[in-house]
């Protein structure tokens, strides 16, 4: 094989040199293609995952805020009706 291409002229051998570069080239824009198609994907997963995180959080986050104004609500309605004279609140069963 090595035989085979030192008998070659310097002309055929520099066309092999320069194919050989091209096909490389070549090779190496097809590799940085699929691999920007690949951090495009990921990016776009990742942001996808976040988005759906922060709905999470902010749906906590609403679910807690009506929660606690129930519960102000419930301490207010308390409270006003152990302001009332005779107690407030309903009587127990059997008194009134």
């Amino acid at each position: 094989m090595i035989k085979g291409i030192q008998n070659l002229r310097i002309g055929a051998k520099l066309g092999i040199a320069s194919a050989l570069g091209v096909i490389f080239v070549a090779l190496m824009i097809v590799n940085q293609l699929t691999a920007n198609a690949t951090v495009s994907r990921t990016n776009e997963s990742a942001l996808l995952q976040s988005n759906i995180a922060r709905a999470a959080i902010d749906a906590k986050a609403a679910k807690d805020a009506e929660e606690a104004a129930r519960a102000a609500r419930a301490a207010t309605q308390e409270a006003e009706s152990a302001a009332q004279p005779g107690g407030g609140g309903t009587p127990p069963p059997g008194f009134s």
